[in-house]
């Protein structure tokens, strides 16, 4: 993942925080009310009015390169490992799209992908366009409605003569119910929004990821994920005067923020403006590395403006 890239897909979110980090926002969709998460199990569904190849069910991604340009470290070595791997492949006439990986961790769905064209018009576009927006709105496939999430964009980018994807999308609440993300591009010449028509993932059973909960003094809960690190609390996220640390088991801790200095580097983040009213508070930050939950016992907040530090014990429950 890339902190000048990531496209984050919440609303709300504190604009001037995002500038600092250098992100990028695009075509954020407006829900008022977030509501307390509850996850249930995808459906397998057939992806409409499209060519649809099942990609190998191998351990191993079928690119391997794209993966590791977004999750750094042997983040992809322990995707493969825990059978992560989606390898799930469609095709118009134009690309042809693999979804990586589909990972749900409870909070976010998160997918990494490769773009590739299939023919001159499609390879002449991406020469023409390093990088565009796609709309990937989760639809239920029995009534065409879209699900009630934070709709957002994804970004596209070319590196190492690959085309690559990453999308992010936060999770309120999702229904029991034939499920798919569907892809809507949108460059800025609408005369090549037909070539990404007819591309859509199926949402299947995907597997939970680990959760990790922390309590501080007051109760407040805090959860670690291989993802990220999300609270139902509005934080604030790291900038000079804030800092994050992972404390580990040994009493060694190490940063959690935006440049990576001398710890875990984090590639976006977000949180609901505590001024307002129609808003539940929440607070994420996502990793660019999967980080070993087992070794992190606790985690404090520091804050440099009044030298105060907020900890966050690895709870028992």
């Amino acid at each position: 993942m890339n902190g000048k890239t990531l496209l984050q897909s919440m609303t709300e979110i504190d604009e001037k925080l995002i500038r600092e980090a250098d992100l990028t926002m695009i075509s954020i969709s407006q829900k008022k009310h977030r509501k307390r998460i509850q996850m249930a199990t995808f459906a397998a569904v057939a992806a409409l009015a499209m060519t649809t190849t099942a990609g190998a069910l191998t351990g191993v991604f079928d690119h391997r390169e794209t993966v590791e340009s977004y999750l750094h470290g042997n983040s992809r070595k322990q995707l493969e490992e825990k059978g992560l791997v989606t390898n799930y492949v469609t095709e118009n006439d134009y690309f042809r799209l693999t979804a990586e990986t589909i990972l749900n961790d409870g909070f976010q769905i998160y997918m990494i992908a490769t773009l590739e064209p299939l023919e001159e018009t499609a390879q002449e576009f991406l020469a023409m366009h390093n990088s565009f927006s796609v709309d990937m709105p989760i639809i239920y496939t029995d009534t065409g409605e879209e699900a009630e999430v934070f709709s957002g964009s994804v970004g596209f980018q070319t590196k190492n003569g690959k085309n690559l994807i990453e999308f992010s999308n936060h999770l309120t609440m999702l229904e029991d119910r034939p499920t798919e993300i569907q892809l809507n591009m949108q460059p800025k010449n609408e005369e090549y929004q037909y070539m990404l028509e007819n591309l859509s993932i199926p949402l299947e059973e995907l597997p939970m990821l680990e959760q990790v909960k922390f309590q501080n003094e007051e109760n407040q809960v805090m959860v670690l994920t291989p993802l990220e690190l999300y609270s139902e609390e509005s934080l604030t996220l790291p900038d000079i005067n804030h800092q994050i640390y992972f404390i580990k088991r040994d009493g060694t801790k190490f940063s959690v923020g935006f440049d990576g200095r001398d710890g875990l580097e984090i590639s976006g983040g977000a949180r609901s403006d505590p001024a307002d009213s129609e808003m539940e508070p929440f607070f994420y930050v996502l990793f660019e590395e999967i980080p070993d939950l087992n070794e992190i016992q606790s985690i404090e907040f520091y804050n440099a403006n009044t030298n105060t530090s907020v900890i966050y014990e690895k709870s028992t429950e």
